[in-house]
């Protein structure tokens, strides 16, 4: 990080920063203590300024916070608690939620770009046009979320519960994600195109106007879902469960769902 950095956040980088200035001269078990532990310093930093780059929260305790703007870049807030904290409009860009309480968070038009949200809890959370570029749900719960005009371009979602959740006009092209659980989702005009969705849940799910050109729905279950208007063109649906329940043999399910 270059030295204007610093300045800019002399405290907010003290946990790392002095983990590796003193790991030589205090030893390793030192350097580790404070990596894995983080420092005080780093939530009084958080607290006072609302900008904490690269911290240590790791399992803080920040419920019903109000760090509306914070920057917290490429901070660890790994099995933190942030159930009902007000995150709109906050750079959270890589920042590490793994395993994280954040139900009923608002995290709307936050910069969420390649955080790591792995088995967090965000059900009922805030997530209207939050940009998730290329950010990690594996194993995350985000039933009920709102997500309508949010990016999750490129996300990875391998087994993300969106169960009722909205994500109208939502852009997921290019997700990848094996055994995502969209049941009763309102995907209403949402864009799928090449979307890598394997197993998928879709039963019940309002699909209609959405883009699924090129999709890979292999295994998918649609059963029920709503369809209106709805682009499968070029999609691959091989294996998986039509609106009716029945089975589709080919990529295009017999013909129903493109010629």
């Amino acid at each position: 990080m270059p030295g204007g950095q610093y300045q800019k956040y002399p405290m907010a980088i003290t946990c790392t920063h002095l983990a590796k200035r003193f790991a030589s001269r205090l030893g390793l078990l030192f350097s580790l203590v404070l990596i894995v532990a983080g420092c005080e310093s780093d939530r009084q930093e958080l607290v006072a300024t609302n900008e904490c780059v690269w911290c240590r929260l790791n399992g803080v305790d920040l419920r019903r916070a109000n760090l509306a703007g914070a920057k917290l870049w490429m901070a660890f807030l790994e099995r933190a608690d942030l159930e009902g904290a007000i995150l709109s409009g906050s750079n959270i860009n890589q920042v590490k939620f793994i395993e994280a309480n954040l139900k009923q968070a608002d995290l709307s038009r936050a910069d969420a770009r390649k955080a790591v949200f792995d088995r967090a809890n965000l059900s009922g959370a805030n997530l209207f046009a939050t940009d998730l570029s290329e950010a990690y749900l594996e194993d995350t719960n985000l039933r009920g979320a709102k997500l309508d005009n949010a990016s999750l371009l490129a996300v990875i979602a391998h087994r993300a519960n969106f169960t009722g959740a909205s994500l109208k006009q939502a852009n997921l092209e290019l997700a990848k994600s094996n055994k995502i659980v969209l049941a009763g989702a309102d995907l209403e005009s949402a864009r799928l195109r090449w979307a890598v969705m394997p197993g998928a849940d879709l039963r019940q799910a309002n699909l209609a106007g959405a883009d699924l050109h090129s999709a890979n729905l292999t295994g998918a279950d649609l059963t029920g879902a709503q369809l209106a208007d709805t682009d499968f063109s070029g999609a691959d649906l091989t294996d998986a469960r039509w609106i009716d329940g029945t089975r589709c043999t080919s990529r295009n399910c017999d013909g129903r769902a493109y010629r």
